[in-house]
């Protein structure tokens, strides 16, 4: 089954729905639950600029360093 491409695999072991991201801050990403799932290190860059891509128009998205 092919998911829409708002969920995102953030992990291997979280797949996240891009809608539900607050913000985006070193290493990992805070939900609007407040729960926070961790971005691999190495990936960081990439992740961060893949989910700012999917958020561009649906909600603002607050990104800390």
């Amino acid at each position: 089954e092919v998911l829409p491409e708002e969920f995102y695999p953030l992990h291997r072991c979280y797949l996240v729905n891009t809608k539900y991201i607050l913000s985006i801050r070193r290493f990992e990403v805070v939900l609007q639950t407040n729960d926070t799932l961790p971005i691999p290190a190495a990936q960081y860059s990439r992740i961060k600029k893949r989910i700012r891509a999917l958020s561009v128009g649906a909600f603002p998205l607050l990104v800390l360093q």
